[in-house]
C-alpha cells in the first residue's frame, strides 16, 4: 500500500479522530441534588443553572454565586465551587477549572486552618497555580501563590510559606499591579507576610509594618470582614508585646465589626481568640475576673452552634487547669473539670480531624494525669493513644487523596498533550509516528517514576503507626508497673515525638538534624524504660552540614529498635548503641548503626522474637524503601556481624550509603 494513497490517509485520520474523541470525558449530568456531598444545592439554583446552555456560562454563574456566599454560607459556597470544578472536567475551560480549584482551596483554608483537609486544599491550589501560569493570568496567579503561602503557614511550614508570599509579591510588581489599583490582593499579601514574619523573624515592628500596609488597603475598599480579621491579628501582636490595653481595644473593635457584619463562624472565632487572651491575663495576674470573663466568651462561642468546638473545649480545660493551680482547696474538682474538657477534645477532635488540638490536649493530660483519679487517668491515656492512631489514619487518607488528585491532573495534562499531537499528526503523518514514539517513551518513564514515588509513600505511611504503637506499648507497661512519674515524663516526650513523626511523614526527605532529633527522643524513651541496661551515643562528623543535607525520614529507627530488641535486651550486661553519620570523600553519606549485643547468630539460636511473636515490620519496610531508593539514587545497604579476638559474636553493624542530597537540590 502506498503511503500517500488517499483512502489510506482518510482511514488514518478517521482512526485518530476516534481515539481523540474516546479520550474526552462524558459531561456531568445536571441533576437536582449534589450527590455524594453532605450539602444539598437548592432546586432554585439548579433551575437557574439549567437556563444556561453552555458550560462556560454555567461555571461563571456558579463561581459568582460561590464568591457571593463566601462569608455567609461557607458550606454552600464550597459545594458551588466543587460543582463548577466538576463541570470544567473534560473540557478546554482551563481558566474556569483553575478558578474553581482556587476557591475550593480558599474556603477549606478559611473554614478551619487546623483541619487535615488542608492537604486537599494544598493539592488544589498547586494545580491552580500551574494552570494560571500557563494561561498567563498574573493577578490570579498572585492570589493563588499567596493562598499557597497561607496554607503552608497553617501547616506550620512558615519558611515555605514565606517563599510563596514573596513570589506572589514579585508577580504583582513584575506586572505593574500597584496597590492603589488592586488593594484587595495587596492587602491579603501584606497580611500573610505579617503573620509569617511573626513566626520566622519574630520582629513585631516588621509585623506591624505589614499589618499597617494591609489595614490601609482594606480600609480603601471598606472590606469589613477582612478588617475585623486583621484587627484580631493586631490584638495578638499587642499581646505579645505586653501592650494589653491596646490588645483588648483591638479585640473589642474586631468583635463589634463581626457582630454587625460577620457570620457565626467568624463570631465564634473572635470570641474564642478573645477568651484565650482573657485566660492569659488570668494566668499572669491570678485575678479571677479574667477567668470568669474568659468562660463567658467561651459560652457565647459555643452557643453559636457546632463551630470550633474542639478549640473551645480545650480552652475550657486550660482555664480550669490554671484555676486549680491557684485554688488548692478545690483543686481536685477543678482538675476533674479540666480532664472532662480535655476528654471532649480527644473525642470531638478526631471527628473534626483537628490534629493540633489533640496534640495540645495530650500534653496537658500528661501534666494533670497524676492529679486526678487513677482510673480516669488510665482512661484518658487510652483515649489519647486511640485519638493519635485515628489522626494518623486520617492524615494518611488525606495525603493519599491529595496525591491521587495530582496524579489525575497530571494524567489530564498528558491526555491534552496527546490530543494536540494527534491534531498536528493529521497534517504530517510522518511527524505523528515520531511524536508517538517519543510520547510513549516519556509516558513510560513518567509512569515508572510515579510507581516508585507511590511505593515510597506507601512504605513511609506504614512506618508511622508501627512506631507509635511501639511507644504506646512502652507507656502502658510503665503505668501497669505503677511508675507514674516516669510515665508522665514518657508521655510528654512521646507527644513531642508524635508531632515530629506526623510532620516528617509528609515529606520525602528531611534534614539530618531532624532525623537526629527524632532518634534522640526515641532513644531517651527506651533509655527511660531499660534504665542502665541501655546506653547510646551519636558520632556526627565535624563540619557536616546537618541542616542542609537531606535523608529519608525514619530511616535508622527500625535498625536501632532491632538492635535493642534482638541484640541488647538478652545481653547479661549493659549494652551500647552507636549512631554514626559522616560524609565520605566521594560525596557519599554513610549512616552506621552499631551495637555490642549478642549478635545475629546467637539471637537466632535463642529464637528471639518480639512480644507478639511477629517479624520486625519496620526492618522489612526500611529494606524495601532502600531497594526503591537504590533504583533512583544508587543507595547501598550492608549488614556486618562483629566478632572479638576470640571470634565470639559481639554485635552487629548496619551501614547505609547514598549520594549526598542537599535542601537546594530537593527544592529544585
Amino acid at each position: 500500500m502506498q503511503i500517500y494513497n488517499p483512502r489510506f490517509i482518510l482511514l488514518i485520520i478517521s482512526l485518530l479522530l476516534f481515539i481523540s474523541c474516546m479520550q474526552k470525558k462524558e459531561p456531568l449530568p445536571l441533576v437536582g441534588t449534589s450527590s455524594g456531598n453532605s450539602f444539598t444545592i437548592p432546586d432554585s439554583t439548579w433551575q437557574k443553572l439549567n437556563n444556561f446552555k453552555h458550560k462556560k456560562k454555567q461555571i461563571a454563574f456558579l463561581l459568582k454565586l460561590s464568591e457571593q456566599y463566601l462569608n455567609t454560607q461557607a458550606q454552600y459556597s464550597l459545594e458551588l465551587a466543587r460543582l463548577a470544578e466538576q463541570l470544567s472536567e473534560g473540557t478546554n475551560l482551563r481558566a474556569e477549572k483553575a478558578t474553581s480549584l482556587y476557591w475550593k482551596a480558599f474556603i477549606l483554608n478559611q473554614e478551619d486552618p487546623q483541619n487535615i483537609q488542608l492537604q486537599k486544599a494544598l493539592a488544589d491550589v498547586k494545580i491552580s497555580i500551574e494552570l494560571f501560569e500557563k494561561l498567563n493570568k498574573p493577578l490570579w496567579l498572585s492570589r493563588a501563590l499567596n493562598l499557597r503561602a497561607l496554607i503552608h503557614y497553617n501547616l506550620y511550614d512558615e519558611p515555605t510559606g514565606a517563599i510563596y508570599n514573596k513570589k506572589s509579591q514579585q508577580v504583582l510588581k513584575e506586572n505593574n499591579l500597584a496597590p492603589e489599583n488592586h488593594p484587595k490582593i495587596w492587602a491579603d499579601v501584606f497580611r500573610t507576610a505579617g503573620n509569617i514574619e511573626l513566626y520566622t523573624s519574630k520582629n513585631t515592628d516588621t509585623v506591624l509594618y505589614y499589618f499597617d500596609l494591609s489595614y490601609r488597603c482594606y480600609k480603601l475598599i471598606q472590606d469589613t470582614s477582612s478588617l475585623a480579621r486583621l484587627l484580631n491579628n493586631y490584638a495578638i501582636i499587642y499581646e505579645n508585646r505586653k501592650e494589653l490595653s491596646l490588645a483588648d481595644s483591638a479585640f473589642q473593635k474586631a468583635i463589634n465589626l463581626y457582630n454587625s457584619a460577620g457570620n457565626n463562624f467568624q463570631k465564634a472565632s473572635i470570641y474564642l481568640d478573645y477568651a484565650t487572651f482573657l485566660a492569659n491575663r488570668f494566668k499572669a495576674s491570678k485575678e479571677k475576673k479574667w477567668f470568669d470573663k474568659s468562660n463567658q466568651f467561651l459560652f457565647k462561642a459555643m452557643s453559636l452552634g457546632p463551630l470550633k468546638i474542639t478549640e473551645i473545649h480545650f480552652q475550657y480545660g486550660a482555664n480550669f487547669q490554671n484555676l486549680a493551680s491557684y485554688n488548692k482547696p478545690i483543686s481536685k474538682v477543678l482538675f476533674d473539670s479540666a480532664s472532662f474538657h480535655y476528654e471532649k477534645v480527644l473525642e470531638i477532635g478526631v471527628k473534626e480531624k483537628n490534629t493540633k488540638y489533640i496534640e495540645k490536649a495530650a500534653q496537658e493530660i500528661s501534666k494533670i494525669c497524676l492529679k486526678i483519679d487513677f482510673n480516669k487517668c488510665q482512661n484518658l491515656l487510652a483515649k489519647t493513644s486511640s485519638s493519635y492512631q485515628a489522626i494518623v489514619d486520617s492524615t494518611t487518607i488525606a495525603l493519599n487523596i491529595a496525591s491521587q488528585k495530582m496524579e489525575v491532573f497530571q494524567e489530564e495534562q498528558a491526555n491534552r498533550e496527546r490530543q494536540r499531537i494527534i491534531i498536528w499528526s493529521i497534517i504530517s503523518f510522518i511527524g505523528l509516528i515520531i511524536f508517538f514514539v517519543a510520547l510513549f517513551q516519556r509516558s513510560r518513564i513518567r509512569f515508572l517514576n510515579n510507581q516508585l514515588s507511590m511505593r515510597l509513600e506507601s512504605l513511609r505511611s506504614q512506618m508511622n503507626p508501627h512506631f507509635i504503637s511501639n511507644s504506646l506499648n512502652a507507656i502502658d507497661s510503665l503505668i501497669n508497673q505503677g511508675r507514674n512519674e516516669e510515665a508522665s515524663e514518657y508521655i510528654i516526650d512521646f507527644s513531642r515525638l508524635c508531632r515530629l513523626i506526623l510532620s516528617n511523614s509528609k515529606k520525602d526527605l528531611i534534614s539530618i538534624k531532624k532525623e537526629i532529633e527524632t532518634l534522640s527522643y526515641y532513644l531517651s524513651l527506651e533509655k527511660l524504660r531499660m534504665r542502665k541496661n541501655l546506653n547510646y551515643s551519636f558520632d556526627i562528623q565535624k563540619g557536616l552540614n546537618i541542616d542542609e543535607i537531606q535523608i529519608p525520614p525514619m530511616l535508622l529507627q527500625p535498625f536501632i529498635e532491632n538492635s535493642i530488641v534482638h541484640g541488647i535486651q538478652k545481653k547479661q550486661a549493659p549494652g551500647h548503641i552507636l549512631i554514626s553519620i559522616k560524609k565520605t570523600s566521594s560525596n557519599i553519606i554513610e549512616c552506621i548503626v552499631e551495637d555490642d549485643g549478642i549478635g545475629r547468630e546467637k539471637a537466632k539460636a535463642f529464637k528471639i522474637q518480639s512480644m507478639v511473636d511477629r517479624p520486625s515490620w519496620g526492618i522489612n519496610i526500611t529494606k524495601e524503601r532502600i531497594e526503591s531508593i537504590k533504583k533512583i539514587k544508587g543507595a547501598e545497604f550492608e549488614i556486618i556481624d562483629l566478632f572479638n579476638h576470640k571470634k565470639q559474636a559481639c554485635g552487629t553493624r548496619i551501614i547505609i550509603r547514598f549520594p549526598s542530597i542537599t535542601k537546594l537540590k530537593t527544592q529544585s
